[in-house]
């Protein structure tokens, strides 16, 4: 009898055990606004079988799907339990035979985004540039160490991946640079080093965070009607910018001319429009035959925007510019009319430049939000501020293309 007893232990030692039942949710992390969850259940056998959501204690919640015999089971879940929403929260997903669990699965429902708080714009420099905030930044990379680099920081809620974004606006942004990390919750910073040859103008940066259950939310506008309120960073990129107060002067007289620039020494000197024989090429040059010698002056306002006293003398009317190059090799351009003291004093002719014009095409971003303050830039902008140094270092909107030839014939006819 003990043999007998003991061959019957081993006999059932040895016998195969049947598969347990298999259950597979993905994502474990999950949105119900970006997709639907995946659940697929395999049992050795068929039996009466259910999905059950429960707390992670094991408190039932409801069916997700209802006992019915069956060995296999596919579905996707809208996180709805009898056409209600399941909050945001940790949960379990039961395989259920009964009062017994086969298999269970934990699941995170999470329907936001992370959020980004607490911009910060700054530069290594310690006294910013005029104008300057916490949601804006000035910098010239020009390797004089000053404010060579643009900082962007802020705080993140959660863990995400995170995609940030340096970009061009005109009527929509477009990307210049971007770099994407995954990141913990806490304080970050992303650093944009631009290249010495980037144009003097405002940036707006873009931040995108994605988390794990795909939830996502971009800071930073995709139009300028939305751009109106700054919900990201702007970085200014600070060339030689300058512009006259007014848009005509007289021969021999005194105009105001408003520079912004962080050079140590600026080189000015004046030139007229239209005699030159040398071709414009750019959309970023003037040229010109020279009506003055060149000055070179010290230049002590390198943190915020200051004017000087430019003497006109005693030229014939026409569009004139002057050009001002930094010590560190930066251009900038500041056109201007003089026009006769006397209207048809010397031709029944009269030639009316567009400058209004000129700055209705004007994208430069005074206001620092990151958009064009033009109508141009497709926004809620109805007006255009006169007097406002023009972007491309200083050039007129389609310069070379409606300008450049007009002035050059009435220079060659005598016009």
């Amino acid at each position: 009898m003990r043999r007998r007893f003991t061959l019957v232990v081993l006999a059932l030692a040895c016998a195969p055990v049947a598969s347990a039942a298999d259950l597979t949710v993905k994502p474990r992390d999950f949105s119900p606004d970006e997709a639907r969850l995946r659940i697929q259940a395999a049992l050795p056998k068929p039996e009466r079988v259910g999905l059950q959501l429960a707390t992670l204690s094991g408190r039932p919640l409801g069916w997700i799907v209802e006992p019915q015999r069956r060995r296999f089971l596919t579905l996707r879940w809208n996180a709805r339990l009898r056409g209600i929403g399941v909050p945001d929260g940790n949960y379990r997903i039961r395989l259920v035979v009964g009062q017994r669990e086969l298999a269970s699965s934990p699941l995170r429902i999470d329907r936001i985004a992370p959020r980004v708080t607490e911009f910060d714009a700054h530069t290594r420099s310690r006294t910013p540039f005029a104008g300057d905030s916490e949601r804006l930044t000035t910098i010239s990379p020009n390797g004089d160490g000053l404010r060579d680099a643009a900082k962007i920081s802020f705080t993140l809620s959660e863990r995400a991946r995170v995609r940030f974004e340096v970009t061009r606006t005109v009527s929509a942004p477009q990307t210049i640079y971007e770099l994407t990390a995954n990141l913990r919750p806490g304080r970050k910073t992303f650093t944009w080093h631009p290249p010495k040859a980037t144009g003097a103008r405002t940036y707006l940066v873009r931040i995108t965070t994605t988390d794990g259950a795909g939830n996502s939310r971009t800071y930073g506008a995709d139009d300028a009607r939305e751009g109106r309120r700054l919900r990201s960073a702007v970085v200014r990129v600070l060339g030689v910018d300058a512009g006259f107060m007014g848009e005509s002067y007289v021969a021999s007289s005194s105009a105001r001319l408003a520079i912004e620039t962080d050079a140590k020494t600026l080189t000015l000197q004046t030139f007229r429009a239209g005699p030159e024989d040398a071709p414009t090429h750019s959309d970023t040059i003037m040229n010109g035959v020279a009506v003055n010698p060149s000055v070179t002056v010290p230049w002590s306002a390198r943190h915020r925007r200051a004017t000087l006293n430019y003497a006109v003398g005693p030229w014939p009317s026409g569009v004139y510019f002057v050009k001002l190059s930094a010590d560190d090799g930066r251009i900038g351009y500041a056109p201007f009319v003089v026009r006769p003291t006397v209207l048809g004093s010397t031709s029944r002719v009269a030639v009316v430049m567009p400058t209004n014009t000129w700055q209705g095409y004007n994208f430069r971003d005074a206001d620092g939000n990151g958009w064009g303050d033009t109508w141009y830039a497709k926004g809620a902008q109805s007006t255009a501020e006169l007097g406002r140094p023009f972007i491309r270092r200083g050039v007129p909107p389609q310069w070379r293309k409606y300008d450049v030839g007009f002035l050059r014939w009435l220079h060659l006819t005598g016009k």
